[in-house]
């Protein structure tokens, strides 16, 4: 099993990854993810993946977020 990191998670792009992931069972274990902005679908993410780390990378922490 190989472990990855997705890397715009909520985005077009991750959203596809992580839907081939889970619908083809794919032999991967999910490590980390991370978002610019989107801190809510970001959280829930986390919840899917729960050993995940999650990284938010925008301003989203300024405004006084601590959900994670």
């Amino acid at each position: 099993m190989k472990n990855v990191i997705i890397l715009g998670a909520t985005g077009s792009i991750g959203t596809t990854a992580i839907n081939a992931i889970l619908s083809h069972a794919l032999p991967v274990h999910v490590v980390a993810l991370s978002c610019h902005r989107k801190k809510d679908e970001l959280r829930m993410l986390g919840k899917r993946f729960p050993d995940a780390k999650l990284c938010l990378s925008g301003d989203a922490w300024n405004d006084g977020y601590s959900g994670f």
